[in-house]
């Protein structure tokens, strides 16, 4: 997991008016939870933007610099302007190092799978974080799952997932994370293929059968 440092200011004024005019100076309002508790700071904008672009949704250990004051945090959300897509806002969570944190991890997916390379299918992405315990200084920045292994119509899950020690997944294990499914079109082909191929194999039966009727009519003559 990486360790970046934000300078913090805390900041006794809230409100909407007192969100723009920070963001009209270059500055972002946040909260910092503890113990049931909020506090509102101040961070600066560009830092929050390279951190972000940095880290890319990956759990990053920070120090929030309040200059005579150090605290240990992770964030838990960002909100951008859906819009003009400008950061708005971000929420951290207080830590401690000695105590165990639940939080949301990013999974990350591995290779091609067969069934996207061999068979033309479809990726589908059905979970793209779980939810883990850890100490802090165990969480893992992501969880990788290879999936060159998986096949058209079939799915990788929870379960497949391989944890670092000391972290445990919260998440239910029977979850599916990804799937390779066939498109709706070659499905279609492939069942009338198949129907194609049972009313021949009956037509050639019902032909057998004719056959061998005539030849016991012959017989009976």
């Amino acid at each position: 997991m990486q360790k970046v440092t934000l300078k913090a200011e805390a900041r006794s004024a809230t409100g909407k008016g007192t969100a723009r005019s920070l963001r009209r100076g270059g500055s972002i309002p946040a909260v910092i939870y503890k113990g049931g508790k909020a506090e509102a700071l101040t961070l600066n904008h560009k830092e929050m933007i390279t951190f972000i672009n940095k880290t890319r949704g990956e759990k990053a250990l920070i120090t929030l610099d309040f200059g005579s004051d150090k605290r240990l945090a992770l964030m838990k959300e960002y909100q951008v302007d859906p819009v003009d897509n400008t950061l708005l806002h971000a929420d951290f969570m207080e830590i401690d190092m000695n105590v165990m944190v639940r939080v949301p991890i990013k999974v990350k997916l591995m290779g091609e799978a067969i069934g996207i390379k061999r068979d033309k299918g479809i990726l589908e992405r059905q979970i793209r974080e779980v939810e883990v315990e850890a100490l802090p200084n165990n969480i893992p920045g992501h969880l990788e799952l290879d999936i060159t292994g998986l096949a058209a119509g079939s799915a990788l899950h929870v379960s497949d997932l391989v944890a670092p020690e000391g972290v445990r997944i919260l998440t239910e294990m029977s979850d599916p994370v990804a799937s390779v499914t066939l498109p709706k079109v070659q499905v279609e082909e492939e069942a009338a293929a198949e129907e194609g191929a049972e009313e021949a194999a009956a037509g050639e039966g019902e032909k057998a059968q004719d056959k061998d009727e005539k030849s016991e009519e012959k017989k009976e003559k």
